[in-house]
Parts: structure tokens; C-alpha cells; sequence
């Protein structure tokens, strides 16, 4: 997959694509254990895959991408730059920044789309909150949750949001990606928990 998009790239740089490979290379990162010679590889191919898909960012947001799409590809930048951040400066705030470009672009999330991308990118950005402030983020992190808990517009009250169908395949999964996630979150938010439960997810 890495190699398709590499392939892609060199066709036709875009961010979307840029931010993929960056992706692959941010999980890579996440295995355990690592080599130093092996994490001194990745790294500097994540930082350069970072790089070029937001130097791209202006000419693809030309593209004439929907909201939804859009959101999605702030989100990428933002988990590529929390990568980034975890394993070098602990800067959070390019991460950070990303995540609300991504909330910007999907507002006022008044349509399936729009508001299926704002379910993960709020999850993701109270997760990172959550693992790397804690308590001291309280206040952020049921301000991002708030809206996820809260019933959908009537108009698709009753759409199977995918989000949700994420969270219920990783609760299932024996390595789950996200049980640390959220762990903290309903540690955080009792009432997560409580929706989560409610909705038959359980970690």
C-alpha cells in the first residue's frame, strides 16, 4: 500500500496522498519493540512525508474537495504531526492546530458526511488531549466529547455512523488500538462511558 501511494506521488503530489504514506509511517513508529537504527529510519521519513503534504496543502485545497473531505485531510495532518510531537519535540500545538482546521472544515457538520468525519475528529483530538495533558485538558476534552454524546440532527437520526461501528469492531479486537483512548476518556468523562455503554461498546 505504502509503495501505491509512493507511486501516486511521484504522478501527482497531493496531500491526502502525502499524508497516507506519512500515516503508514506514524503506525510504523508504534510498533514495539523498535530498533534505534530502525526508528532512526522511520522518523525522518515520517518529518519529510509530513512536510511535503503541508507544502501541497495549498494547491490541494484548490481541488475543489468537499467539507467532509476536507476534514478528513486535516485529520491526517494532525495524527502525522501528534506522531511527530511523540516521538521528538512534544509539541503538541501543530497537532493541535490541525485537528481544528479539521473541525472548521467540516462546520457546521450539518449533513451525514460532515458530521460522521466531526465524530472521529473529535475522538481523536480528546484522545491525544487526554493521553498527553490529562486532567489539565478536563475542561477541552468534554467540550470534544460533548457533541459526539449528544442525539444526531433529526434529519439522519437514524444513519449507522461509522464511527460508531469503528469503536465497537476495535472494543472487539484483542489489540485494539484505542482501549488506552478510551480508557482515559471515560476516566475523564464518566459520561462517555456511559454513552458508550449505552450504544453497546464496551472496552
Amino acid at each position: 500500500v505504502r509503495r501505491a501511494y509512493r507511486m501516486a506521488a511521484s504522478l501527482y503530489p497531493l496531500s491526502l496522498v502525502e499524508f497516507r504514506i506519512a500515516g503508514w509511517y506514524a503506525n510504523a513508529l508504534e510498533r514495539s519493540p523498535l530498533t534505534v537504527a530502525e526508528r532512526n529510519d522511520l522518523l525522518p521519513e515520517l518529518r519529510m512525508w509530513t512536510a511535503r503534504g503541508e507544502a501541497d496543502l495549498p494547491a490541494s485545497l484548490k481541488l475543489g474537495y468537499e467539507p467532509s473531505k476536507l476534514g478528513y485531510l486535516y485529520q491526517m495532518q494532525a495524527l502525522a504531526e501528534q506522531s511527530i510531537a511523540a516521538a521528538t519535540t512534544k509539541n503538541y500545538a501543530p497537532a493541535e492546530a490541525a485537528f481544528r482546521s479539521a473541525l472548521d472544515a467540516v462546520a457546521p457538520e450539518n449533513e451525514v458526511h460532515t458530521y460522521s468525519v466531526g465524530l472521529m475528529v473529535r475522538f481523536l483530538y480528546a484522545a491525544m488531549l487526554a493521553d498527553v495533558y490529562g486532567a489539565d485538558r478536563r475542561a477541552d476534552i468534554e467540550h470534544l466529547l460533548r457533541p459526539i454524546m449528544a442525539p444526531p440532527p433529526q434529519a439522519f437520526a437514524t444513519y449507522p455512523f461509522s464511527f460508531f461501528e469503528f469503536l465497537k469492531n476495535d472494543a472487539g479486537n484483542a489489540h485494539s488500538w484505542h482501549r488506552d483512548d478510551v480508557t482515559r476518556l471515560v476516566t475523564l468523562v464518566p459520561a462517555f462511558n456511559d454513552f458508550l455503554v449505552r450504544r453497546g461498546i464496551r472496552y
